[in-house]
């Protein structure tokens, strides 16, 4: 963005530390999102018991369907009037739809400020992205995804735990903590204006040719596709791991939150330590992602106790935690900047497509398997092939970061 001194010349807008901490702060909503009140999904359950479980995991679930919808749109927007102006109505939406939830009466009703809460997240994550890769470039920018990923992930754990306090109070009250989001607007207000308008021009890999068109499309094809399929499995343990607790000791919902908590605690840890992945090239960092993915879906399918779940959430956690910077980079380093809120938009929407399917594979997988171990085991089968498929199916030639 270009500011006008008193002089009347034009300067460019240099980001600071405290335009940072607002980007990281922004990152609030997104780690609150709709996973946090998951642990509440047993006590809602018991409120309705003439709703099936499937429409009550839909209060998790819904909301990223309308961000996928959204996804595109808000991108689109973030392109043509900046992605300061979306990212302050997106967070200003996000907390007033999500407490509202507080106050109505009926599955129904719930799910509508679920479908609201979904179309502001689709104009928060995505816009604190392009800010970042538009803002930072190189190593420094992978530290900043790496920030943005492990505030999430740690975020989500804090914020998941509090849900699952308050729910000891009330079901209803859990949703009160959308509200604290409010406190964080007018500092991005403040702090964060928008890039200077890029020229079009496609980035480099590693200061080389510039990407091919159809070579880009396909490597956004895949990144698009590997981030929703984690995003199935991060949603499987949201959604299900409740259950499976409550099947095997009958926790009360802070230990269900608690051990729900785990994927934020380790994905923020698999965001921090990012930066140490990218030594590999970006693909066998989305493969890494998916094989501690099948590793701790496997433990989990064991269902032993309490401890080994945690165990294997954790691991889950951890390598979903990687998921968002490879993606962000690798999509930075091949696309135009003039799109990048169309891309990163895209991003959104296929990861939040990806958490909405969720509830129908976890659902019919249930039914085949009968069992949520067993759901968990056919889960780590298959995202174990998936590593190994990455592993194996190289491009000639392997693109590493910058």
């Amino acid at each position: 963005m270009q500011n006008i001194d008193t002089a009347g010349s034009k300067k460019t807008f240099v980001p600071t530390k405290k335009t940072l901490i607002f980007l990281l702060l922004a990152a609030v909503p997104s780690l609150l999102g709709a996973a946090a009140v998951s642990s509440v999904l047993p006590l809602i359950s018991e409120a309705f018991p003439d709703v099936p479980e499937s429409v009550i995991s839909l209060i998790v679930t819904l909301p990223p369907l309308a961000t996928a919808l959204a996804g595109f749109f808000t991108g689109a927007l973030a392109d043509r009037i900046g992605p300061k102006k979306v990212l302050v109505c997106g967070i200003t939406l996000f907390s007033l739809a999500g407490g509202t939830a507080f106050f109505v009466n009926s599955v129904p009703a719930i799910l509508v400020t679920r479908v609201l809460l979904g179309i502001a997240m689709a104009g928060i994550m995505p816009m604190v992205t392009v800010l970042l890769t538009r803002y930072y470039q190189g190593k420094e920018q992978a530290r900043n995804l790496g920030l943005f990923a492990g505030t999430m992930g740690l975020g989500g754990m804090i914020m998941g735990l509090a849900c699952g306090c308050l729910a000891g109070v009330s079901w209803r009250v859990a949703f009160l903590i959308y509200f604290i989001c409010l406190l964080i607007v007018p500092g991005v207000a403040l702090f964060i204006k928008d890039p200077e308008p890029a020229d079009g021009t496609f980035c480099k890999l590693n200061d080389e040719a510039p990407v091919s068109r159809k070579k880009t499309i396909r490597t956004v094809l895949l990144i698009y596709l590997v981030l929703a399929y984690s995003m199935v499995l991060l949603y499987a343990i949201s959604t299900k791991v409740p259950y499976l607790l409550n099947e095997i000791a009958g926790v009360e919902p802070w230990v269900s939150a608690l051990i729900v908590g785990l994927t934020g605690l380790f994905g923020a840890l698999g965001g921090f330590v990012y930066p140490f992945f990218c030594r590999v090239s970006y693909q066998t960092r989305l493969a890494l992602m998916m094989a501690f993915g099948a590793a701790g879906l496997l433990i989990i399918s064991t269902a032993l106790n309490i401890v080994i779940v945690g165990l294997g959430v954790a691991v889950v956690g951890f390598g979903v935690g990687l998921g968002s910077p490879i993606a962000a980079q690798w999509l930075a380093a091949i696309t135009s900047e003039r799109i990048r809120g169309k891309i990163m938009g895209g991003m959104s929407a296929v990861t939040y497509s990806g958490m909405f399917i969720s509830t129908f594979i976890t659902t019919g997988l249930l039914a085949v398997t009968s069992g949520y171990a067993g759901m968990y085991l056919v889960l780590g089968i298959v995202t174990a092939v998936v590593a190994v498929l990455l592993f194996v199916i190289r491009e000639r030639k392997t693109d590493k970061s910058a």
